[in-house]
């Protein structure tokens, strides 16, 4: 009888999959699409927002930890501070980090079920102040669309905090799923905000390069317009 596999000798798994390339998501928008990227290339978004003559650019660093299945289904993002200009450039007094993890991976009877954990700490006060939020995600294929589903809770922890927990649900779709064009819509409910809808646009370009321009606007009288655009690099 042949001897089995040590774990050091199994090959990695290749966890390049048409499903990452279909869901992922490179748009200005709130939705979280639950794919990985891709293994041990780190990734960096650059998001920029310009709503009321303020301008916000958030980086955020992102990376696959392993190629063996479990691993390459996770995504680590640490967010450093970000820019603020609204007359003058300052940078905000806050950073986070996040585990997202794709638990299953759409299998065309089945979505993509993935989970998005998230700690956040603002340190602008005179006491810091932690949010932190849980993130349910589906994603599935159907046709020439991939829909989306959010749900998120949130809460606050620190001296000032609200420390109420806050629900939200963000409901999406993506046309097409292939190709290095699509377009991405998605309404955003959040208890004690306004809804908000957001359109948004996404390239793939060469040298693994991802542009996404957006606009998002709220629902409620005001008609509040925030526009922005994503640029991811992978390396």
């Amino acid at each position: 009888m042949a001897e089995a596999t040590s774990a050091k000798e199994r090959p990695a798994v290749d966890c390049a999959s048409d499903v990452s390339d279909q869901q992922g998501i490179t748009g200005f928008t709130s939705l979280i699409d639950g794919q990985p990227t891709d293994p041990k290339t780190p990734t960096l978004s650059l998001s920029m927002a310009q709503s009321q003559g303020q301008t916000l650019v958030q980086p955020v660093l992102q990376l696959a930890p392993g190629s063996r299945r479990g691993w390459c289904d996770a995504v680590i993002s640490v967010s450093l501070p970000a820019v603020q200009a609204n007359g003058r450039v300052t940078l905000s007094q806050n950073a986070g980090v996040s585990w997202e993890q794709r638990w299953q991976e759409d299998t065309g009877r089945l979505p993509t079920v993935a989970t998005l954990t998230s700690v956040v700490i603002d340190y602008s006060g005179r006491s810091p102040v932690t949010s932190i939020s849980a993130t349910g995600i589906v994603a599935k294929t159907f046709g020439p669309l991939v829909g989306y589903f959010n749900g998120t809770l949130s809460t606050q922890f620190g001296k000032g905090a609200d420390h109420s927990l806050v629900p939200s649900v963000a409901i999406g779709v993506k046309w097409p799923p292939r190709g290095n064009h699509a377009v991405v819509a998605d309404v955003v409910f959040a208890k004690g905000a306004p809804d908000v809808a957001e359109l948004s646009y996404q390239f793939e370009g060469p040298f693994d390069l991802g542009i996404g321009p957006g606009v998002a606007m709220t629902l409620d009288g005001r008609r509040s317009v925030t526009a922005g655009i994503v640029i991811q690099k992978e390396f």
